[in-house]
């Protein structure tokens, strides 16, 4: 949202502020501003010239060679260079804009001399868009006669400071998305008078020349037309076209941008039909029937949503209510006669049509806001007011026809009278609340026991309870003026939710411990990445879906992963990502179960290495969540999965989740070339299964000893189950067991694999003696051999 301050100006006083003092009053008090704009400051070595002389150029018929004087007129060619110039609208006598050789212009262009189809051009006469004020290039930027020659172009060409300020800080605020409403709350946090909107005369007397019928109240709570006569569609005058363009807006005509005007000025929008267009000057507020298709403004053909909100004549629509008119209603060059529309659209409805139809336009965002019922008769006044500026001819047909939906009754809420203290933490005397508050629009009451507040029609959105209104003072008064005070009581720590915790813990293991990085993915999915993959397509469907065909609930990360993975390995030649978010599984009509799980997948030349690498990373997310019995078991997993090399985890009947290599044709299907490893563990069971908080153990006082042994097993035989039973060898001497090498080769028989171990051994109150070392060494040997394995020898 842009906001002229020169705009706001009309309504407020703030000629003693720069504009950074006002962006920064606005963002303390109102809503954050993003960024302060000055055009102006773009303009050093810019300066006002005069056009003395213009010709053809020898080399090009749409190029002109034109003659500035930037000086004193003179003969010389330093006061009055040549440039080339293609605008069609210069000429003799013009007072223009002129960057001189060597000036830099707003978007970082610096001017050289150069020559322009065989002849030198030192310099350039610049447009509205070179200045940077709006997008207009066609021509020239024409200055008033009165400019000085030579002097800087900042000093004669008003260039109005804007501030953009975050949308996401007034979504709840309708009434700030006009100048209006934003120099409201500017005069009460500077203390400061507001001055009123010009409205003019009433509304005149007389019947409506116009019917209006609203099928759908609940689509349209109110719908003012207004049939005005004389209207003569021409160029905007300066003012108009200036404000437009400072708000980030281009020009059409006089009418449209009044309209657009009043839009930007009141927050509310408006729309101008060609009463041609109306069949029996009939306005009917209905909804879409189902397969309607319509033609917007932008000349593109739309199928609308069924129930969605439409402006129609009695036979065809003429508008999208609140998000874009048509093309065969539009104000056109020869247009003398219009319905003015000014209506209040339900928000939800507004939303949902805009989104299905991909139409954010400026009027949608303000309705999907949900807007003031009551700003409508203001919105039409302020408009009519102002036609006669910028149309002298326009006259009214009549009264406008005002259909509504019965008026609220008026807000109030109630508090005694030390309630605001308490919560803001400070004392404030009954007269300045009043004036706060007086100065937002609230209507105070104040009685012996009660304080009782009328809430404005424009603040009934989001004012509801005290609570709203202790905000509101504490903002116009200035948090940054509220002292900090030490609480009276200590504070009782807060238990952090365990899914939080869960999460947090997994993205510690995997990102710091292991190395790998963390992605997001949307939680949707594709009917085809579903079946690349393996997976039953989700039956949980999206209504409005983002991008065609990602219109699946994820069930599972594993599409999304591999997917990532492929992109990946385009750029490097190895990849190593996770997701942890939820997926989701139907529950019998009801609403969908999310279900948190983390994916990872590591892609690398070795897929043996990649494996092993996994496997370790998915060890230590278990060992994170304390899991006692928690197994890793060789066992044929998902489909995604390579039916020979994967592998389960889990403890007892539980399943935490499985990993190992990918499944070859799932990896072709996404167009990956070498191996990828990957895990899908279930965070959620990881978190009901966890033990008991680790608890400190004491520190290794005594020496310990490695040793290192290599035990032949079937290929077929877990890591995991050797692991174990070297574990058991002597529960209290041995300490660590640790895999650091497979080997499989011609050395060995077929179907066998060596798998070799580091065992260390030591007692927590003694150095071990030999005795105590050659007896663990036979434990080994005696449980290796139990097992039907042998050890191999070096």
């Amino acid at each position: 949202m842009r906001l002229s301050i020169p705009w706001l100006s009309q309504y407020v006083d703030l000629s003693d502020l720069g504009p950074e003092r006002i962006g920064e009053a606005y963002t303390l008090h109102v809503a954050e501003v993003d960024e302060v704009i000055e055009p102006g400051r773009g303009w050093p070595g810019v300066v006002v010239g005069r056009v003395r002389n213009v010709r053809p150029h020898p080399n090009a018929d749409r190029l002109r060679l034109v003659t500035v004087e930037v000086g004193a007129p003179k003969d010389t060619t330093e006061d009055a260079p040549e440039v080339v110039c293609g605008a069609p609208n210069v000429a003799e006598g013009q007072k223009i804009c002129f960057a001189p050789e060597g000036t830099v212009l707003p978007d970082g262009t610096r001017l050289k001399r150069r020559p322009i189809r065989g002849v030198q051009s030192g310099g350039m006469v610049l447009s509205e868009r070179e200045l940077g004020l709006s997008d207009e290039h066609e021509g020239i930027l024409v200055l008033p006669d009165s400019a000085p020659v030579g002097a800087p172009v900042r000093d004669v060409l008003p260039a109005g400071a804007v501030l953009e300020v975050d949308n996401k800080a007034i979504t709840t605020r309708p009434d700030l998305w006009g100048h209006f409403g934003a120099a409201r709350e500017l005069a009460a946090a500077l203390g400061r008078d507001l001055k009123p909107l010009e409205l003019g005369a009433a509304f005149p007397p007389g019947e409506p020349q116009l019917a209006v019928e609203v099928e759908r109240p609940d689509l349209c709570p109110r719908y003012l037309g207004w049939r005005l006569t004389g209207i003569e569609v021409g160029p905007s005058p300066d003012w108009l076209r200036r404000r437009l363009e400072e708000a980030g807006q281009r020009s059409i005509n006089n009418v449209v941008d009044l309209t657009n005007f009043i839009q930007l000025e009141c927050g509310q929008p408006l729309h101008a039909f060609d009463v041609r267009q109306i069949k029996d000057q009939r306005i009917v507020v209905r909804a879409a029937r189902p397969d309607e298709s319509v033609v917007t403004l932008d000349g593109v053909k739309r199928t609308l949503p069924e129930g969605a909100c439409l402006i129609a004549d009695p036979e065809r629509a003429v508008a999208i209510a609140g998000v874009m008119g048509l093309q065969n209603s539009e104000v056109r060059d020869d247009t003398t006669e219009i319905i003015l529309e000014v209506a209040n659209f339900e928000m939800v409805s507004v939303r949902r049509t805009a989104h299905v139809l991909d139409l954010r336009t400026d009027s949608a965002t303000r309705f999907s806001k949900g807007l003031d019922p009551e700003g409508v008769p203001l919105a039409a006044r302020r408009f009519f007011h102002l036609l006669h500026e910028v149309c002298p001819t326009a006259a009214p047909i009549g009264a406008p026809c005002d259909a509504r939906v019965p008026s609220e009754p008026a807000r109030t809420i109630s508090w005694s009278p030390g309630f605001l203290g308490e919560r803001l933490g400070l004392e404030l005397s009954a007269e300045r609340i009043d004036d706060i508050l007086g100065r937002l629009g609230y209507e105070v009451v104040r009685g012996a026991k009660r304080v009782t507040v009328t809430v404005p029609s424009w603040r009934r959105g989001d004012t509801a309870i005290p609570e709203d209104l202790v905000e509101d003072v504490g903002r116009i008064f200035g948090y940054d003026k509220i002292k900090a005070t030490p609480l009276r009581e200590p504070s009782e720590p807060h238990a952090e939710e365990p899914e939080r915790v869960a999460r947090r813990t997994v993205r510690e293991v995997l990102a710091r411990e292991s190395g790998l990085t963390e992605i997001y993915c949307y939680p949707f999915s594709t009917a085809e990445e579903c079946g690349k993959a393996g997976l039953e397509p989700s039956p949980l469907r999206l209504a409005n879906a983002e991008q065609p065909g990602l219109d699946l609930m994820s069930r599972s990360h594993v599409p999304a992963v591999l997917r990532a993975v492929a992109t990946g390995l385009k750029y490097r030649a190895e990849s190593a990502l996770f997701v942890v978010q939820p997926v989701f599984e139907s529950c019998d009509g009801k609403l969908p179960r999310e279900n948190e799980r983390v994916t990872f997948a590591l892609a690398a030349r070795d897929g043996d290495a990649a494996v092993l690498e996994l496997k370790g990373a998915v060890e230590a997310v278990v060992e994170a969540f304390r899991i006692n019995g928690a197994r890793v078991v060789q066992e044929e997993g998902p489909p995604w999965l390579h039916p020979g090399r994967s592998a389960r985890v889990g403890r007892g009947r539980e399943v935490f989740g499985w990993f190992g290599e990918i499944n070859p044709r799932v990896r072709r299907s996404f167009d990956i070339g070498g191996p990828v490893a990957i895990a899908d563990l279930d965070v959620d069971a990881l978190r009901k299964a966890a033990g008991r908080p680790v608890r400190a153990a004491p520190v290794q006082r005594y020496p310990t000893v490695p040793y290192d042994v290599a035990v032949v097993a079937d290929q077929r035989t877990p890591a995991s189950d050797v692991e174990e039973a070297l574990r058991r060898c002597d529960k209290k001497l041995v300490r660590d067991v640790v895999l650091f090498d497979v080997y499989e080769g011609d050395k060995l028989s077929m179907g066998k694999r060596s798998l070799a171990f580091t065992l260390t051994f030591g007692a927590p109150d003694r150095t071990l003696d030999p005795d105590d070392v050659l007896r663990l060494r036979a434990a080994v040997d005696k449980i290796v051999a139990k097992r039907g394995w042998r050890l191999r020898e070096s």
